[in-house]
Order: structure tokens, then C-alpha cells, then sequence
């Protein structure tokens, strides 16, 4: 996993994001004490298939980003920091917005999820530009913009498993 500064992580957003502006084929819903991340994430990446590159993208971290005046408070963060340590990444989220993956790095792809649901990132995800795009915002919601119409299917059938709903569905 390679991460991304927020130039070179915006730059490389404009070239894989759709030039047109779609509205998500599906948006889902969760409640973030009641969701099992791993699961989800681990659903996520499923669906996304065989991918050659993948590229996550922090738009906003509306909770922070565990750094209060450059000094790492928040205990929460402290395995997330930790974690990037361990990938030789020392630079704080706020800093390096962008993860880029290879394709034998899915493991890595899914802990990342994971973070982005535990703290609460609006994140967009692409994969194999043009093939997957999801966006996950701090409110609780996931847009699918675009999966392969099969894995979209069962990604939806999978989440809703978990406790994910559509608008206007009762948990």
C-alpha cells in the first residue's frame, strides 16, 4: 500500500473519479454501534472482485483526526497510528488523505474500511477506475455509485444482512 499526500492524492481522485456526476445507484444506511465493521468491510472488498489498483481517497474528516496541535491525543487512534507506523507511514491521516493498493494487498483494503467506518471518514473508494466507486460518509451511510451489476446485487443483499437499510426501511 502506497499513501498519498493530499496533492498527490486529489490529483490522482480527478483522473479515476466519473467525469459526469451520477447519483448512487444505492444508498444504505447503518448505525455505527450496531454495525460490525469487519464483516462490512470484508463484504466490501468481495464485491469489488480481482482488482488491479484500488484508491481510497479521505475527503473530510469531520471527527478529526486523532491530532490535537500536532500531538496524538485521542486514545481511540492510537492502533490506527500504530498500524500506519508499522506500514512505514508516520505523517498523520490529516496529512496523507490517500491509500493506493496493488492488487495482492485486499487485507489491507479491508482494514482500511474499517478504519473509515469506525472514525467516521467521508471517503470515496475506486477500484479498477471506471469499475467500482463508493462513497462512505460520517453519517452513516454508503452511496454505491458503481459495482458490477451482479456483486452490486449480493454487495446490497450482504450489507442488508448486516443491519444496513435502504431510506424508508425499518432495522
Amino acid at each position: 500500500m502506497r499513501f498519498l499526500d493530499k496533492r498527490e492524492s486529489t490529483a490522482l481522485r480527478l483522473t479515476v473519479r466519473p467525469k459526469k456526476h451520477d447519483e448512487p445507484e444505492f444508498v444504505l444506511y447503518y448505525e455505527s454501534a450496531r454495525t460490525d465493521y469487519l464483516k462490512a468491510s470484508d463484504k466490501i472488498a468481495e464485491s469489488i472482485g480481482n482488482f488491479e489498483v484500488a484508491f481510497l481517497h479521505c475527503i473530510s474528516l469531520p471527527f478529526g483526526d486523532g491530532v490535537i496541535d500536532g500531538v496524538k491525543t485521542d486514545e481511540r487512534w492510537q492502533p490506527f497510528y500504530r498500524w500506519r507506523r508499522h506500514l512505514g507511514e508516520p505523517r498523520r491521516l490529516y496529512d496523507t488523505p490517500g491509500h493506493q493498493f496493488d492488487a495482492d494487498e485486499t487485507i489491507l483494503l479491508q482494514q482500511t474500511l474499517v478504519w473509515v467506518f469506525e472514525f467516521g471518514w467521508d471517503t470515496c473508494l475506486y477500484a479498477n477506475p471506471g469499475r467500482c466507486h463508493l462513497f462512505f460518509s460520517h453519517d452513516d451511510r454508503v452511496e454505491i455509485f458503481r459495482v458490477r451489476e451482479r456483486r452490486k446485487r449480493k454487495l446490497v443483499r450482504d450489507l442488508e444482512k448486516l443491519d444496513f437499510h435502504q431510506a424508508g426501511e425499518c432495522l
